[in-house]
Parts: structure tokens; C-alpha cells; sequence
């Protein structure tokens, strides 16, 4: 993002605009990636061959046996995982998350970078009073996702109702294993698919930084692979904007289902993350699996892209795909 004018007072006070191009705030602040080296805390998979333990948010439980600290980055951690399975790992391949993660009530920017960080960037950088650096930070600060702000608008598809479950997309913000939805019959072929489920935070754009996912464990059509994508509505500085038609009706077609948008609208959607992977857990648990969006979205419209179900490549009659629950925050 290049921002071509920053703000300045002249010798009359009267707030006046200098032309001059600044870094973009990935260039003035990053994220900490420290080697995880305490146990009973949480850090993220980062950069394993294996590759579907990446990006995995897990519990770090201490060194493993016969390792220690003086080995640096070629230490190794015993970490948990969302299934509650466990694997060493080096203390290279182990992240730290961002602050608003750790702690929720820290407030963070656009990009997902703490706003200590952004203010400690902009003074180092620019010679301006506090109380304008401060006006600044109070248009880039953006509330973190919550669960109560989420709305379904809609799916790709849904499985005809059944006599236990209805199938439909509003059911995956529904907490438990009670509900689920499932795409239509024949969507998801040798196991490949395409199908997604569509939610807003609102008319006010949320940042997303973790987003986690609860499957049945021994289930076929369970989602093993998905991303995210959010709708290409970037202007040319790169600065975020309100759907039109969710600004115009002050964000009421996002406070009720099927309204403002609908899966017909012909958007432009962009990959917004990597592949995320499921990973099966015991037979009978149904445990949330929460994986590290980074850096981190911000946008009041998403929608979650469902790729790969479990058995699909080995039995071509599990042909569609589902979750039970999803979460953001």
C-alpha cells in the first residue's frame, strides 16, 4: 500500500497536505516470529515438510526429551494439536502469535500489526505533533472478528434436508454437532470440489486473524482442505471498502440472512490464505482445529472455500463436502 500524502500543520494551524510517499506498514512494523522456548503456551506451525501441519495453531507443552534450549532453533518442542495429537517439532518451525490473539484486549491496525507498533513506526519515521499521529491510529485501528457479528448469506449449495439434519449453510455458526451443512450431491468429484459458505461481519470491516474448524472425525465428506477468499473491492491505494449495496442499505442486508448479498452476485473473490488442512482425530471426537490467518484479512464480507473432503479420491460415491461449525476471531 503507498500512501502519497501524509498530514502537517502549517505556521496558521491549518491542517495542510504534503505530497510525499511513505512505506507501507508492512515496511514500518512485522510481526515477531520468535522461537517458542516456554511451555503451557500456544504458538503456530510454520515451514514443515509435512505439510499439513502448517499453519496450525497449537499448544506448546515443553522440550522434548533429551533436548534444551541451548540448541536454538534446532531445539525441540512436544506440540499439541487441535485433535489432541501430539509431535516434536524444532523451535524454528514453531511462530508466535500476534498480540491480539495472546491478549484480546490489545487493539490492533489494518494488516493485523498492533497499534503500539504502528504509532512507535510513524513517529520514527515522521516529524509530526502526537495528537495528529494519534488522529491517524483512530482510523487504522479495526475491531477484532466476533462470533456475535457473523451472518450467513448464503452457499454454493446445499444437500437436500434430511430427517436429522437440515443441511443448511446457517448452521455452520451454530456451536456443537448438532447442525452441519453439505453441499449438493456431485459437487465434490474424486474428492475435488469447489463449494463455499458466504459471511459478513456487518457494514464494518472485522480483522480476521485465526479462523478454526470443526469436522466429524470419521466422517467421508468431512472438509480436509479449504481457504479463504474476500471480495477483489481494494481502490488503488489499496484501502478497504464497504460493498456498495450493504453501504447503501446501512449494512441491513448483512444483518439478515439472504439479504444485501447473495452467492448469484457477480463478485470478484480473491484467495485471501494458504490451504488450511484438517487432520482427522480419534474416532468419535469432533474436536475445532484453529489455524493462523496471516497476515491477517480485514474485510466485512468472506467467504470459506471448501477443496478436498476426506474419502472422496479413494470412493468416488462420497461426491459432496462438509463442516460442521466454523469460527473466527
Amino acid at each position: 500500500m503507498q500512501v502519497e500524502a501524509i498530514l502537517a500543520c502549517d505556521e496558521n494551524r491549518k491542517v495542510v497536505v504534503k505530497k510525499r510517499r511513505l512505506m507501507s506498514c508492512r515496511q514500518l512494523t512485522t510481526h515477531a516470529r520468535a522461537s517458542a522456548k516456554t511451555s503451557d503456551s500456544s504458538g503456530v506451525l510454520m515451514n514443515l515438510k509435512t505439510e499439513r501441519y502448517n499453519h496450525h495453531i497449537v499448544h506448546i507443552e515443553g522440550l522434548a526429551p533429551g533436548s534444551n534450549v541451548d540448541k536454538g532453533a534446532e531445539a525441540r518442542y512436544i506440540v499439541k494439536l487441535g485433535t489432541d495429537k501430539r509431535i516434536l517439532v524444532r523451535a524454528m518451525n514453531i511462530g508466535s502469535l500476534p498480540v491480539n490473539l495472546d491478549d484480546p484486549s490489545k487493539k490492533c491496525c489494518f494488516g493485523g500489526y498492533a497499534e503500539g507498533e504502528v504509532h512507535s513506526g510513524l513517529d520514527s519515521c515522521l516529524s509530526w505533533p502526537s495528537s495528529i499521529t494519534n488522529l491517524v491510529l483512530s482510523y487504522l485501528v479495526v475491531k477484532q472478528a466476533q462470533m456475535g457479528d457473523v451472518k450467513v448469506l448464503g452457499s454454493s449449495s446445499s444437500a437436500n434436508p434430511g430427517s436429522f439434519y437440515s443441511f443448511h449453510p446457517r448452521s455452520t455458526i451454530e456451536p456443537g454437532t448438532e447442525t452441519c451443512w453439505i453441499s449438493r450431491e456431485g459437487t465434490c468429484e474424486n474428492g475435488i470440489a469447489h463449494e463455499h459458505v458466504m459471511y459478513s461481519f456487518g457494514d464494518v470491516p472485522r480483522l480476521v486473524s485465526a479462523v478454526a474448524m470443526r469436522i466429524p472425525s470419521d466422517g467421508p465428506l468431512s472438509v480436509q482442505k479449504f481457504h479463504l477468499e474476500v471480495p477483489n473491492l481494494e481502490n488503488t491505494t489499496g484501502t478497504p471498502k464497504v460493498h456498495p449495496r450493504l453501504q447503501a442499505k446501512g449494512g441491513e442486508g448483512a444483518r439478515q440472512e439472504g439479504g444485501g448479498l447473495d452467492t448469484k452476485e457477480n463478485l470478484v473473490w480473491k484467495r485471501a490464505t494458504p490451504d488450511f488442512q484438517m487432520i482427522r482425530g480419534p474416532s468419535g471426537t469432533h474436536p475445532m482445529q484453529e489455524f493462523l490467518v496471516e497476515p491477517a484479512i480485514t474485510c466485512n464480507l468472506l467467504r470459506v472455500v471448501c477443496t478436498k473432503n476426506m474419502q472422496g479420491e479413494y470412493d468416488p460415491s462420497h461426491d459432496a463436502i462438509g463442516f460442521w461449525e466454523i469460527q473466527f476471531r
